[in-house]
């Protein structure tokens, strides 16, 4: 018996136990922000197949726009409401912010005449084939091959009232060409010429206006016919084309489509989730973006059904949702809603978000907030994404071939949810929504990267309803977290900043090590202080961001003790890691045979750690950019004297106005934000001129 269980036990210990031991090591706690029944009924209701139906009925090709259109409602913009309709929303409008001028192709057409008889563009085959801003032409003449269209090369070519075939993009060499009083330009320029032949990219009438000069006409074709053209013209052959462009100019309303889902008590906050529902009114992107404006019409349905059936409580804030032109509508609507500005807490704005990422090498991107917008709403974010992430993956010692809980739809691919958090960026809605006159963080959700982008190939086919689903998941359930938290939803969202802070510090404090320990002995004492400056910017950007959550329940004084502590936490893990720092750098000093480092304020340090800029009055009074409009009234010699080239980011410097923080504290947590690392004399020259402008006081 003693043997037998001697035997049993030395059994275990070699080939049962090693199994839960490696599971105790590789152990995962997947959590998201609310309860697992309430995370459940969001992954059920979601719909990936829905959100890619909506993209097929509002960009299942790109089309001409008829002139009706242009009279009326915008078709995306009451498909878009009349579905908001059928789904029970309330609050549904098209706000409308005045007129803008649209280029309207009506016939566009390139034909071969001789030696061959062939049609080599139609608008109506292909909308993106006529460069927008051409202007109305019924010109027969001969094509020439220009190639790159260098300079060098043109002075050989007699390209007078000749139409010019070129590799090049149509805006780069347009004013070259215009001197050679060309006709006009067929270009086969492409982005990815080898890896997709058919592909062309939307041209955007860069350069084709006629305001600065003799207006022509462009046409655009794939790289696969132009090298066809091309072939022909190189060995000899003499081609003549009849080009036939008409075009009106027409004129329609800024249109915006919003609805709101009401909360009980509105006035602790609304969060708005907003997507571009117009690239322009001459191409319809399926991903870019309908893709994302059909996303949060699913998120819009989800959350109503959610609410209306009683599975989830109404939330007590507002959750609004707009669909605009990008830019264009966004900054007029901004402006016209401060009063709901200034109580909302947050944006999160979707952005070509329908991509298949495994096919297409892509991710799905969280782009944070900076410090100088810091709040909350990332980490909320970066929760969601983390537990799709992470439960819709197949580790080797836990789950094996499984996903723990699969967020997959009927169709499309059965794939991993790659994703990536990253800073912040620009070149979206968002970035309207972060504004220094505005002050909404704004995140941005994308995927990245597309290699469809802004291409006659941005189609509902690259898109993926499981994608869909996720990104739907994500949003609605963000959203719904931020929109319901009380005083212990916010303690909670508390500890996920506070963790994820700690990483960010974590992360700030390797880098700065690893530059002292491999830089030379001319620049130790330069990269120890930016090492420094970058420990302690991590620091005063995480206090903004970790007291930002005070929001949720600025009343809770348990929620305010917390925040406190955890702010000196972080503070006093910053200032320890500047003294080891330090002590490396001494290391590194004493290699190199180097005196002792003596770190010592500088005369203009000292300068700019005494003065501290607050605001004279609520910026966002003024909205969008109005505090560039008080800066252009500065006299010349204002501007002169305080010149400020140096700033990596002035918009980021003055967003950290708050009263509280020095110039050179402004400066730590630029740089700890930026590769390059911003002048503090000219961070002080643009204070100086937002004080000139009576925007703020030291």
């Amino acid at each position: 018996m003693r043997i037998n269980a001697r035997l049993t036990l030395i059994t275990w210990f070699i080939f049962i136990a090693p199994g839960y031991l490696s599971c105790q090591v590789a152990w995962y706690y997947h959590w998201g922000l609310l309860p697992d029944n309430i995370i459940d009924y969001f992954i059920t209701e979601s719909s990936g197949e829905r959100a890619y139906n909506h993209i097929i009925e509002l960009s299942e090709y790109n089309r001409v726009r008829t002139h009706r259109e242009f009279q009326d409602t915008l078709m995306e913009s009451r498909y878009v409401a009349d579905n908001l309709k059928r789904y029970g929303l309330k609050d549904i409008n098209i706000e409308k912010f005045g007129k803008t001028k649209v280029w309207s192709g009506q016939t566009g057409l390139l034909r071969e005449v001789s030696p061959r008889t062939d049609k080599i563009a139609d608008i109506n085959d292909l909308p993106f084939s006529v460069i927008p801003g051409s202007l109305n032409t019924d010109t027969e003449a001969e094509l020439v091959y220009i190639g790159e269209a260098f300079n060098g090369d043109l002075d050989k070519l007699d390209l007078s009232r000749k139409i010019v075939l070129t590799s090049a993009r149509p805006g780069a060499v347009l004013n070259t060409l215009i001197q050679k009083d060309i006709l006009g330009i067929v270009s086969y320029y492409s982005p990815r010429p080898y890896d997709n032949p058919l592909m062309i990219p939307d041209q955007k009438g860069r350069g084709f206006s006629g305001e600065n000069h003799p207006a022509i006409f462009g046409f655009s074709i794939s790289p696969r016919e132009g090298i066809a053209l091309k072939n022909r013209l190189l060995i000899g052959e003499k081609i003549r084309v009849h080009a036939t462009i008409k075009f009106i100019t027409e004129e329609t309303d800024i249109q915006v489509t919003g609805c709101v889902i009401n909360g009980t008590n509105p006035e602790p906050g609304e969060i708005i989730i907003s997507a571009h529902l117009f690239e322009g009114y001459g191409v319809q992107g399926a991903n870019d973006n309908i893709s994302g404006s059909s996303a949060i019409l699913e998120t819009a349905r989800v959350l109503n059904n959610l609410i209306t059936s009683g599975k989830i409580a109404r939330p007590k804030r507002n959750i609004r949702f707009i669909w605009a032109p990008e830019y264009s509508g966004t900054i007029p609507w901004v402006n016209a809603h401060k009063d709901v500005m200034k109580r909302t807490l947050g944006n999160i704005n979707l952005d070509m978000v329908g991509l298949s990422l495994s096919k297409y090498k892509s991710s799905f991107i969280l782009h944070r907030t900076s410090y100088g917008n810091a709040s909350f709403l990332n980490d909320v974010l970066e929760n969601y994404y983390r537990y799709v992430g992470e439960t819709n993956q197949m580790n080797s010692v836990i789950s094996g071939d499984r996903f723990f809980k699969r967020i997959v739809a009927p169709t499309g691919t059965d794939d991993p949810f790659y994703f990536q958090i990253e800073s912040t960026s620009d070149g979206s809605d968002h970035d309207v929504f972060n504004d220094w006159g505005v002050q909404v963080p704004g995140v941005l959700m994308i995927d990245w990267p597309d290699p469809f982008y802004h291409t006659s190939q941005d189609r509902v086919d690259k898109c993926d309803p499981p994608q869909l689903k996720r990104v739907v998941f994500i949003t609605a359930i963000s959203a719904y977290t931020i929109a319901c938290a009380d005083e212990d939803q916010a303690i909670d969202i508390a500890g996920e900043v506070y963790g994820n802070a700690i990483r960010r510090l974590g992360y700030q404090v390797s880098k700065s090590f690893d530059e002292v320990n491999k830089t030379g002995a001319d620049n130790l004492v330069r990269i120890l202080k930016r090492g420094i400056g970058n420990i302690r910017g991590i620091a005063l950007g995480e206090e903004l961001t970790m007291m930002s959550a005070l929001k949720l329940s600025p009343s809770s004084t348990r929620l305010k003790e917390l925040l406190e502590l955890q702010v000196k936490s972080v503070k006093d893990a910053a200032e320890s890691q500047v003294i080891n720092l330090i002590k490396t750098a001494g290391y590194r000093a004493d290699d190199f045979r180097m005196e002792k480092i003596t770190l010592n304020q500088s005369a203009e340090e000292k300068s700019a750690s005494g003065k501290i800029p607050s605001l004279i009055s609520d910026i966002r009074d003024l909205g969008y950019e109005g505090y560039n409009h008080k800066l252009e009234e500065l006299s010349s010699g204002i501007k002169d004297k305080y010149r400020y080239s140096g700033i990596s980011d002035p918009l980021e410097a003055a967003k950290l106005i708050n009263g509280k923080h020095s110039i050179l504290e402004i400066k730590y947590i630029i740089d700890c934000q930026n590769q390059s690392e911003s002048s503090l004399k000219d961070i002080e020259n643009y204070f100086n001129n937002l004080k000139a402008a009576g925007l703020i006081r030291f």
